[in-house]
Formats: C-alpha cells, sequence, structure tokens
C-alpha cells in the first residue's frame, strides 16, 4: 500500500505512515505534503475531486490484487448508495446528549426553596433545546437508509463474531483434550520402571547403530 503511495503523491512528500492495530484491521496512517512536481502547493491537482479519489481506489485496488490476488473488492457507493455519515452530526449529537444531562440534573435540583427561578430556568433551556433536537431529527432522515445498512452489518459482524467465538471455544476444547491426554501419557511414563526405559533407549540407540552401518555398507 504503501508503494502504492510513495508512486502516487512522490515518496519524498510523505512524513509519516503509521500502522495501527487499534481497530479489527489492521489499517495505516498516511500523511503527506500536496506538493507537485514543480514544487508548488496544489491539493487540487495532487488530490483533485471526487472523481479522482475514485480512480486513486480502481488503481489501488489493481495495485493490491496483483499481489494478493485472493483480495475482494466491495462494491462502489454509486452501485450501493451508501452516504457517508457526516463527522459534524455526530458532534452535534454528542452537544445535544450533553445539554440533555445538564437539563435533567437542572430538573432534579428543583425544589421548594428555589422552585420559581429554577424551573424558569429549566424552561429557558428545554425551549432553546427542544427546536434543535427537531432540526436534528430532520437532518438524519437523508441517512435513515444508511443507518439501516449499519445495523444489518452490526448483525451480521454479531453473528460472526458469535461463530468465530463457537470455533474458538471448540479449539480450546480440542486443545485441552489434547493437553488432557498428554499430561496420560507422561503419567504412565512416570510410573514405569526406569530399568525398563533404560532398556528401550538403548534397544533404540543400537537401532541406530544398525542403520548407520548398513548405509555406509551401502556406499
Amino acid at each position: 500500500a504503501l508503494e502504492f503511495l510513495k508512486r502516487e503523491v512522490g515518496e519524498r512528500n510523505i512524513f509519516s505512515a503509521v500502522v495501527h492495530m487499534d481497530e479489527r484491521n489492521p489499517h495505516m496512517h498516511l500523511c503527506f505534503v500536496p506538493l507537485t512536481e514543480d514544487n508548488r502547493l496544489s491539493a487540487k491537482e495532487v488530490i483533485g475531486s471526487r472523481d479522482k479519489l475514485v480512480q486513486w481506489q480502481d488503481r489501488f485496488h489493481d495495485h493490491m490484487a496483483a499481489l494478493f490476488p485472493a483480495l475482494e473488492r466491495g462494491e462502489s457507493a454509486a452501485v450501493t448508495k451508501r452516504k457517508h455519515i457526516p463527522t459534524w452530526l455526530f458532534k452535534q449529537a454528542h452537544r445535544l446528549s450533553r445539554e440533555m444531562t445538564e437539563i435533567r440534573e437542572e430538573l432534579e435540583n428543583i425544589n421548594a426553596w428555589n422552585a420559581g427561578r429554577q424551573r424558569d430556568k429549566v424552561l429557558k433551556r428545554l425551549e432553546a433545546w427542544l427546536p434543535r433536537v427537531n432540526a436534528f431529527e430532520a437532518q438524519l432522515r437523508p441517512y435513515e437508509e444508511q443507518f439501516k445498512i449499519n445495523r444489518q452489518n452490526e448483525s451480521i459482524l454479531r453473528q460472526n463474531e458469535q461463530r468465530a467465538e463457537a470455533a474458538l471455544q471448540r479449539e480450546r476444547v480440542a486443545n485441552q483434550s489434547l493437553t488432557t491426554e498428554l499430561r496420560k501419557y507422561r503419567a504412565f511414563l512416570s510410573a514405569i520402571p526406569p530399568e525398563m526405559i533404560e532398556e528401550i533407549r538403548e534397544r533404540f540407540r543400537e537401532e541406530q547403530l544398525k542403520q548407520q552401518r548398513q548405509q555406509h555398507e551401502m556406499k
């Protein structure tokens, strides 16, 4: 993967390429400066438009498939209609959740001594918060199909994990069975009189010498 990117953006422009193992699939974070061949800073020329990035993906797949023919490529977003969920939606959800927690705490703090003032404060916060929640709901609608796809993928992933865990458990049982048998063999050997073990070893050494003499005579 790094060799492909060296070719695409220029090795001298890459200042960091680190493999991360913090997710299910190992992946590389690569950072580079978009310098043109005549040393101009131009992300537009080096990285280009969305169409050019799709071309990058095509060439990258060709590059990797040439080295690893078994690799399969998923369908493009143009085919699956997959939508990228923007980061700002997650930030907005986090902000709304934080405000909800604060409003809940203020509601719990209403008592006989501050009922009027505290109640007005909570109402004012709710008055500002509710329209943002409604707007947030409207902003999510275009991504409902993608959420459905994500839920399906999560379900498939959990099923795969369960199958993998079951397979691992079977392997553990098999391994445990093997180690149990090995302990039995060792216990049995330790119960055999030492002179018998030594006699077996002596016979084994004699057999080896016999085979060596035969091999020497054949030469």
